[in-house]
């Protein structure tokens, strides 16, 4: 119980730009992590924040709906696939591969078909496997040492 709903006081020495973006990224912030439910709730939240900071109403109003015109205009950009992964919370799955020249795409969209993000990873070469720039003592001369340093 230590928030304060404290945030910049429209009435501070500070820029318009910086005033409405306090505005914006709560709002956005509401849009982005709140689930439809409690969205409406979130935004009345919002609103009555940025009224108790001094925030002209007509001005939060308007940036506000600015905000949401731009939420849902990038929701109903997106593919199919998008949007699922949207209502999903963004909890798909994710796998790492190592890359191959013929079944690598195909096996990458059958994957995707079924919500899993696909990487790929390059294989190790021959010289990432041969080559060791640090050099380990023998382990006879270090047991039980931690560091040593020679007088």
């Amino acid at each position: 119980p230590t928030h304060t709903n404290l945030y910049l006081k429209y009435n501070s020495s500070t820029n318009n730009a910086t005033k409405d973006s306090v505005i914006r990224s709560l709002t956005r912030r509401a849009y982005n992590l709140c689930s439809p439910q409690h969205l409406d709730a979130e935004l009345t939240t919002v609103y009555n924040i940025c009224l108790s900071n001094g925030f002209p109403p007509q001005r939060t109003t308007t940036i506000m709906d600015q905000v949401k015109t731009k939420m849902e205009r990038r929701t109903t950009n997106l593919s199919h696939r998008q949007f699922k992964k949207l209502l999903n919370n963004n909890r798909s799955l994710k796998v790492s591969l190592p890359y191959h020249p013929t079944i690598g795409k195909p096996l990458k969209s059958l994957l995707n078909n079924h919500d899993i993000d696909v990487t790929y990873s390059s294989s190790p070469n021959l010289r990432s496997l041969l080559a060791s720039t640090k050099t380990s003592p023998p382990p006879s001369t270090t047991h039980n040492v931690i560091y040593e340093n020679p007088c």
